[in-house]
């Protein structure tokens, strides 16, 4: 910096010849032109923070406004559940048929699921497993299908309902049969999958 006029003092009486008004805002301007830059720094530094914030906020609500726009519509999330459940149920009965209903039951069955057979609740895959192992009948042939299939707006969890038809040969060799209504609960799994978890 670059001061170009100056007081000189000696013994306190100023140089004949100088301004008759001494410059001390000449040499006071000297710290304070130093002051001046620091703040316009310091103001600069400011703005681009503030800006730089700004920016920042602006691109984050930008995200999340996509992010919201994207995500699908609750009605969508009900019917593709819905569907899901419905093959899920399909693949359930298909199952029980084919290869028979312990099979299917344990197959399809979430690890908390409980079945509630003659008024008593088989909770856990473990237990349902040592359900069916200890049963004794014979010819085992259960059939259902939906008639009502309904899922939650979050789209991972769901039920069904509808009849039924059993049938099985006791160790008296009678042949036992009944009809009714079934009521499934379903909750999707972290891989995708449809589990009862309720029965």
């Amino acid at each position: 910096m670059k001061i170009t006029h100056t007081t000189r003092h000696f013994s306190g009486h100023r140089v004949p010849g100088e301004d008759t008004e001494p410059h001390r805002g000449l040499i006071i301007n000297g710290k304070n032109s130093v002051y001046s830059v620091l703040a316009s720094v310091f103001s600069v530094a400011k703005t681009i923070l503030s800006s730089s914030v700004k920016m920042t906020t602006s691109l984050l609500l930008t995200a999340l406004a996509l992010a919201w726009s994207c995500r699908p519509a609750p009605s969508q999330n009900k019917t593709e559940a819905a569907e899901e459940i419905r093959q899920a149920e399909a693949a359930f009965a298909a199952m029980a048929e084919t290869q028979g209903v312990p099979a299917a039951f344990l197959a399809f069955a979430a690890d908390s699921a409980v079945l509630n057979r003659n008024n008593r609740l088989i909770k856990g895959k473990a237990a349902i497993r040592a359900y069916f192992g200890q049963s004794s009948l014979r010819e085992v042939s259960l059939k259902w299908a939906p008639a009502f299939v309904e899922a939650a707006a979050s789209g991972d969890m769901g039920y069904t309902y509808g009849p039924y038809q059993f049938s099985a040969v006791d160790t008296a060799g009678q042949k036992i049969e009944a009809e009714g209504v079934f009521h499934t609960v379903w909750q999707k799994q972290a891989d995708g999958t449809w589990k009862y978890v309720y029965d």
